[in-house]
């Protein structure tokens, strides 16, 4: 467990936090983040953490290498066992992809993430997925 500023978190929850400042986009949480993330020497972060840190680079630097990123927290996530947050970074893999007019790609990632949130019983996840959320998807591919 970690503290940022009043905050003690452990890494699962993080991705919780970090989950919740995507969808706000809200830059200087995520900077927050970051930082208590990357104070953390990097041969002592545990997986969950090296995830988290993927994620949160991979979608406040979207650059040409994002999708090595979110391939690196991906893997992590599947290694370790993390069906719920894999399914969050998936979703926004797939956003990512879409935006940039990948559509078949964002697809595949969409749909893995569906698969995920359905054998969770995550139901508003899944509403979420093919809500809005898809619907935004669409229209930028």
């Amino acid at each position: 467990v970690l503290t940022l500023g009043r905050h003690a978190w452990s890494h699962p929850t993080a991705f919780i936090e970090a989950a919740a400042v995507h969808e706000l986009h809200d830059e200087q949480a995520a900077a927050d983040l970051r930082a208590w993330l990357e104070a953390v020497p990097a041969g002592l972060r545990p997986a969950t953490a090296r995830a988290l840190l993927a994620w949160i680079t991979a979608w406040t630097e979207p650059t040409d290498g994002a999708d090595s990123v979110y391939l690196e927290a991906e893997s992590l996530l599947r290694s370790g066992n993390r069906p719920r947050e894999l399914a969050v970074v998936l979703e926004s893999h797939a956003a990512s992809l879409a935006a940039r007019g990948l559509a078949e790609d964002a697809h595949r990632a969409d749909a893995e993430a569906e698969a995920i949130y359905e054998r969770l019983g995550a139901l508003p996840a899944l509403e979420r997925l093919r809500g809005a959320g898809a619907q935004a998807r669409t229209a930028a591919s």
